[in-house]
């Protein structure tokens, strides 16, 4: 008659504990510094977002494939300069 093996001893428990164990201590460690990242944005009023790209950049870019002026906004700046990304990188 075969003893049963203790948890601890057999290979396939003892892996799955530990991937179990690891997988809590990851997400316990995100969500401790997400939730750290968002107390401190806000107790100095950081926004966060995407929506500056909707403002006026008010710089000029030297030389740009498509048109753009100072009063175009932050996104279209982007683009221009993923575009001359491009165009310099060919």
């Amino acid at each position: 008659m075969s003893k049963a093996v203790p948890f601890y001893n057999d290979p396939k428990k003892r892996s799955i504990l530990f991937q179990i164990g690891t997988l809590l201590i990851v997400g316990l460690l995100t969500f401790y510094l997400i939730s750290n990242t968002i107390t401190n944005l806000e107790k100095q009023s950081i926004a966060t977002g995407i929506g500056f790209l909707q403002k006026e950049a008010a710089f000029e870019i030297g030389e740009s494939a498509i048109a753009y002026s100072a009063a175009d906004t932050y996104g279209r700046a982007l683009v221009v300069g993923f575009l001359n990304t491009l165009i310099v990188s060919f």
